[in-house]
């Protein structure tokens, strides 16, 4: 939601109700800005007055999907076109893991880029998210074996450690 916090005092153009939120169903994948994971926000460095500001989050759902939610005035990228001009606008842009962490890299400082993908030294390891079942397995293959949760999955995926 384009807000003031940005810019203090600054007039903020058509504005989004309050609880409202955006919610799309997008080649079968659920995007709701209410349910999904907030990481990570960007506004564009203008005034929140000025008809080119706008803003975006990058979002990360429970099923893993990352998605930009970007929102902006009339001469934004996310404007919308109506019968008279242009007016505020917001729009839900699908996005695979890479292009994420090309958004964030383009938009973050390096701490924040890590706080959401991890350690960017190249070979370091990564955060894995599983669905519960897929964790209930690990988890009885680790108690079965002894061995640690990276270890399976090194050996399920054929990696050498």
């Amino acid at each position: 939601m384009l807000s003031k916090k940005h810019r203090p005092g600054a007039v903020v153009l058509p504005e989004k109700v309050e609880d409202k939120t955006m919610y799309k169903v997008i080649k079968g994948a659920r995007y709701n800005t209410e349910t999904a994971k907030c990481l990570a926000s960007w506004s564009a460095p203008c005034a929140v007055s000025d008809f080119k500001y706008y803003e975006e989050t990058l979002y990360r759902t429970k099923a893993g999907n990352y998605f930009l939610h970007g929102e902006g005035h009339g001469a934004s990228p996310y404007r919308k076109r109506e019968p008279d001009g242009w007016t505020h606008g917001e729009k839900i842009i699908p996005m695979t893991y890479e292009q994420a962490q090309a958004w964030a890299e383009e938009h973050l400082d390096g701490d924040e880029y890590e706080n959401i993908f991890g350690d960017a030294d190249i070979g370091a390891d990564a955060t894995l998210t599983v669905s519960a079942g897929a964790m209930r397995k690990l988890q009885q293959m680790q108690s079965q074996s002894g061995k640690t949760l990276k270890a399976i999955v090194d050996e399920l995926l054929g990696v050498q450690s």
